[in-house]
């Protein structure tokens, strides 16, 4: 009878021992939640993300983890998808943060969904990492106003003055621009590229708008094929390559320029090599990337065994300033976050794949929480780039 009531002990001593361990070793990891669009029209782009954002974590665990006074910790993602849904993209932040444990939440790259996340992780306390927007400035975005948000994506309005000004030097015979936009509120750049174009001598004479989520964009392309232009600027768009694809189709031989962040590895598999000529995209060519940009490109190779698509740099940097601002602030209290990120404003202070860069935004946003970083530029010529640099907006 005493023996099997030591060994009812026993068992029960070396439960609550493993039921400790086990509290102990989840106690020591932090859940970060992506919610990216990875399935849909662009889900080239969120998938590629979410792999970015992976791989970084997976650097970061294997050289130990992160350290928070003075202990380790690792760091695991969740994955949602947004569905380009607003209801799916707040039904995934609430089951990321109550379900999964989520202390912080990355992602969005639709100003609807954005703003259906923040709803959420507002409510909540959660502190929330923007990945992209499409329209800086847009209600969806930062602001003074609105606690615990940031944004680890550049504005694409600095892209796209870097593009004009290379568009001025490299073709100078070139005087008229159509824009091509999703009609979802690119009122406010459309305006202001307006306004750089005919700085640089060039002119703005004519606006194609399309509904968003387009997949046929012929019938787009006739209208603007139709205005005549010398330059073609597809405005921060991730289909790019098909806008592209649909213009050399009608027999357009003029400057293509997309200015959303896709390499000539995305034109060239998508649009074909011959497609890409004349095209200027704030894409990173491939063919010459940095040591750190070959670390990721291996990694992917590793991991995936997949064509590399260079949005994951965007994330492998979001993740790389999320994991300096928990350094920080040695903590996961939103507001702490929301101030370390602050606290990174002068040039250099930020490391990014694509160089030195900061936290800003407060003339213009009222904070400085969104990240500033040299732009990449690529310039192709019947299907070879010409010319590839980082340039500071």
């Amino acid at each position: 009878m005493k023996k099997q009531l030591k060994l009812k002990i026993g068992i029960l001593f070396c439960l609550a021992s493993f039921i400790c361990s086990s509290v102990v070793f989840a106690s020591e990891k932090i859940v970060i939640g992506t919610i990216l669009p990875l399935s849909g029209p662009i889900s080239v782009v969120g998938v590629a993300l979410k792999r970015g954002f992976e791989m970084r974590l997976e650097k970061i665990n294997a050289q130990g983890g992160i350290e928070i006074n003075g202990k380790k910790f690792q760091v695991e993602m969740i994955a949602e998808d947004t569905k380009m849904s607003p209801g799916a993209s707040s039904s995934s932040a609430l089951k990321l943060i109550h379900k999964d444990g989520a202390k912080i939440i990355y992602g969005g790259i639709i100003e609807s969904n954005i703003d259906a996340i923040y709803k959420v992780t507002k409510k909540e306390g959660v502190f929330y990492a923007i990945a992209s927007v499409n329209i800086p400035g847009h209600p969806a975005d930062v602001s003074g106003e609105k606690p615990n948000l940031v944004r680890l994506g550049p504005s694409f309005d600095d892209s796209h003055t870097i593009d004009i000004d290379y568009l001025a030097k490299s073709y100078p015979s070139a005087k008229n621009i159509v824009i091509s936009a999703p009609d979802i509120g690119y009122e406010g750049m459309i305006k202001d590229l307006e306004t750089k174009a005919s700085k640089n001598g060039l002119s703005v004479t004519s606006v194609v708008k399309w509904s968003f989520g387009t997949t046929d964009f012929l019938p787009v392309f006739i209208k603007i094929i139709a205005a005549k232009p010398d330059v073609i600027f597809a405005m921060v768009s991730g289909q790019g390559p098909y806008q592209l694809m649909a213009a050399r189709q009608l027999g357009f031989k003029g400057t293509f320029i997309a200015n959303a962040p896709m390499g000539p590895d995305i034109f060239t598999a998508i649009a074909g090599k011959s497609s890409c000529d004349n095209l200027i995209t704030n894409g990173v060519d491939l063919g010459n990337p940095t040591s750190e940009m070959k670390d990721v490109m291996d990694r992917w190779k590793k991991k995936y065994n997949e064509p590399f698509i260079g949005d994951s740099f965007l994330a492998w940097d979001g993740a790389g300033i999320l994991l300096k601002a928990i350094g920080i602030a040695q903590s996961l209290d939103p507001e702490k976050l929301t101030a370390a990120f602050e606290s990174l404003n002068k040039p250099g202070d930020i490391d990014t794949i694509f160089g030195k860069a900061k936290a800003t935004g407060k003339d213009r946003f009222g904070a400085n929480r969104v990240l500033s970083r040299p732009v990449s530029i690529t310039h192709m010529k019947k299907g070879d780039v010409v010319f590839s640099d980082f340039v500071n907006p």
